[in-house]
């Protein structure tokens, strides 16, 4: 099984009005982020290569994409940004996804920085709505900070409710 936490960041949150100004990826067990940044264009054609390498390798079934909202904000996000630039992001629909919000939080909304306090884990120290003014006045380097530390997060969030969702939804899920 192949896990994988993606979490985009963005100048807002409509994908009509608003660009993806980072995408980071964090697989599960090696434990090491990539943060892309710069052109929409690119960065979405970067995620586009290291998904199809990765089905390559891996059969849907063995694929899993976590996030943060990942079924309501990232994969839609993504997918309506590709179709603005030509590329298809539809295979993220036939990926099995965990959305620890939807999956754990509702019918309560939390964010995913109330769920780290309390977990005790690590969090940025701004949230994701400084993104915006990072991005105005080039604060590259804040934004990729801020990307590498939601991914940790996420991660972490997922392997200490892991063992909760296998018995809630069931090992086959995965």
């Amino acid at each position: 099984m192949m896990e994988i936490v993606l979490d985009i960041e963005t100048t807002g949150v409509n994908p009509c009005y608003s660009k993806i100004v980072s995408i980071g990826i964090l697989e599960v067990g090696k434990d090491t982020a990539r943060v892309w940044m710069g052109d929409e264009k690119e960065i979405l054609l970067i995620l586009g290569n290291y998904i199809d390498s990765v089905l390559r390798d891996h059969s849907l079934s063995d694929i899993i994409l976590i996030g943060w909202r990942i079924e309501d904000f990232d994969i839609p996000f993504l997918q309506i940004r590709g179709l603005l630039h030509g590329i298809d992001f539809t295979c993220l629909d036939r990926l099995k996804t965990v959305d620890l919000n939807t999956d754990f939080c509702l019918p309560v909304d939390m964010h995913s920085r109330d769920v780290a306090f309390m977990l005790g884990i690590e969090t940025a120290s701004e949230s994701g709505a400084s993104i915006p003014l990072y991005y105005a006045t080039g604060k590259k380097e804040l934004i990729k900070e801020h990307n590498m530390k939601d991914l940790y997060m996420i991660r972490d969030i997922w392997l200490h409710v892991k063992n909760v969702w296998k018995y809630r939804y069931g090992e086959d899920r995965l």
